[in-house]
């Protein structure tokens, strides 16, 4: 929960372009620079900032630490599980 609504301390030392550091790649190498871009700001910032749940702050590797445990708990990958459990249910056939 403190993940998802930016409490848990997760420092964001992200550039706001993360998203697009790879020019009109494919979207395997594209998540492979992003996936490499995540475990560098880890390693560089992996002191939180303050204690989880004392303060707001946010955190766009919050939301991919999230993604990482959906993918180690299902066995799936983020994007298949969103389609299925969300897209799918909502009637979003093209998502």
């Amino acid at each position: 929960r403190m993940l998802l609504n930016h409490t848990s301390g997760v420092p964001n030392p992200l550039p706001l372009d993360w998203f697009f550091l790879a020019d009109k790649e494919t979207s395997s190498s594209l998540n492979e620079k992003r996936q490499e871009a995540f475990y560098n700001v880890l390693q560089q910032s992996p002191k939180l900032k303050f204690i989880p749940g004392s303060n707001h702050l946010y955190s766009n590797v919050g939301y991919w630490i999230l993604e990482k445990i959906i993918e180690n708990v299902t066995g799936k990958s983020y994007d298949d599980v969103f389609f299925e459990q969300v897209a799918l249910p909502l009637g979003f056939w093209d998502a």
